[in-house]
């Protein structure tokens, strides 16, 4: 019976281990089984993330090396990047020496239709136009080491080329080139505006670089612009703008391009343009006959009293700034951005003198007035802005010659000496 009872309890035990054992083995597959589950799962998510990983990486990289990049080093630059100008990283210029006229000219704050175009809806001037706005971006900057004038001219050309790749205007381009080559401008961007347009234009080069030889060589740009960012009513700035930066502002050498932006809102809207224009001239705030050549004249002048200042100041290669040139350079700018400009000034009151020599009496309120409203160019602080009045002169002489206000041909006669 021992010897039975012991093999018994034997077979009793050993039942009972079985029954462990499955129960251990049940709950182990149970476990794996749970386990394998949870690896499909996340399986299956990472091979998800990874394909949403991959069309970002693919967009970006469209974005960083698609056809608009712009390499000014011709290598990756560490801290900027690539330069890319359809990217969103860049930094936005300032008006740095912004002059510039302002006008009533509708448009402005009208968003332009989708510049692209999806599908069927195919890019077009016509299109881009019906926004007034443009596909030109004329604000960038960039950072590299531009070690020569050369160099520094063939950056700016460069991206006045690739601007022009955003817009097809066969007849208006070919306009834009002979510009370049007439008056020595680095780049002129004209975007989609009409040929009409592009034509006045040109005409108020050909005068002005004809009437005053100064005005060579110290302008580098002309483009169409979205002056979105600045005040309501801009028609066209006059500026300095920093476009390669060496490290950081100021240090040398650095790239700079001297421009006028014409505004798109006004410029691709040619007869809300003319009918602004004569508004304005009825009105008497703009000199009598005003029209889109003398508006860009206007401009010219702002560019050649900048051009007289350099002169004055002794700055040579203005766009390339480097240690020989730098204090010339700061002098300028300087005497630019300053309120009551010395250099402007000169100029004005020494018109203002023999003017005022054959008006005996008249302030120099009324010598302003005697050109137009707008002559008087009042700032915000309520003093008179010269360049503006000086500007306005240079486009009355230009609408009237012999006939313009005898203000205008003392400020001309002086600028002419």
């Amino acid at each position: 019976m021992a010897t039975a009872g012991y093999d018994e309890n034997i077979w009793v035990m050993s039942m009972e281990n079985q029954k462990k054992r499955k129960l251990q083995i049940g709950i182990a597959i149970a476990v794996l089984s749970a386990v394998a589950l949870l690896l499909l799962v996340l399986v299956v998510v990472l091979m998800k993330g990874n394909a949403a990983g991959d069309r970002t990486v693919t967009e970006i990289a469209v974005d960083q090396t698609g056809e608009d990049e712009f390499d000014v080093t011709d290598n990756e630059d560490e801290e900027a990047g690539r330069f890319d100008v359809t990217g969103g990283g860049d930094e936005e210029t300032d008006d740095q020496n912004g002059k510039s006229r302002s006008g009533a000219a509708g448009g402005g704050d009208e968003e332009a239709d989708d510049q692209t175009g999806d599908g069927e809806d195919e890019w077009s001037v016509d299109r881009l136009k019906a926004g007034f706005e443009t596909a030109i971006q004329y604000d960038k900057q960039y950072k590299a080491y531009i070690s020569s004038r050369e160099e520094a001219e063939r950056k700016i050309r460069e991206y006045g080329e690739q601007q022009r790749e955003l817009y097809s205007n066969p007849e208006v381009t070919e306009i834009e080139k002979q510009m370049e080559q007439d008056y020595g401008l680095f780049a002129v961007n004209l975007g989609e505006m009409d040929v009409e347009t592009a034509r006045d234009i040109e005409r108020a080069f050909a005068y002005m670089y004809r009437e005053y030889p100064m005005l060579q060589g110290t302008l580098t740009n002309v483009s169409l612009g979205n002056l979105n960012g600045f005040t309501n009513g801009k028609i066209a700035i006059t500026q300095v703008n920093e476009f390669i930066i060496n490290e950081e502002f100021g240090v040398c050498p650095h790239v700079v391009k001297h421009e006028i932006i014409l505004a798109a809102s006004s410029f691709l809207n040619r007869d809300n343009f003319l009918k602004n224009c004569e508004q304005m001239a009825e009105s008497g705030h703009w000199p009598e006959h005003t029209d889109i050549s003398s508006v860009v004249v206007h401009e010219l002048g702002h560019q050649l009293l900048n051009a007289y200042a350099m002169q004055q100041f002794g700055l040579q290669d203005p766009y390339y700034i480097t240690e020989e040139n730098e204090d010339a350079y700061s002098a300028y700018l300087t005497d630019s951005l300053s309120s009551y400009q010395e250099i402007p000034k000169q100029v004005l009151n020494e018109a203002y003198e023999r003017w005022e020599s054959e008006h005996p009496g008249e302030d120099y309120t009324t010598f302003c007035k005697e050109i137009s409203e707008y002559a008087v160019g009042v700032q915000t602080d309520g003093g008179i802005s010269y360049p503006e009045t000086f500007a306005e002169a240079i486009a009355d002489v230009y609408l009237h010659g012999e006939d313009a206000a005898d203000a205008s041909r003392k400020i001309d006669e002086v600028i002419r000496e």
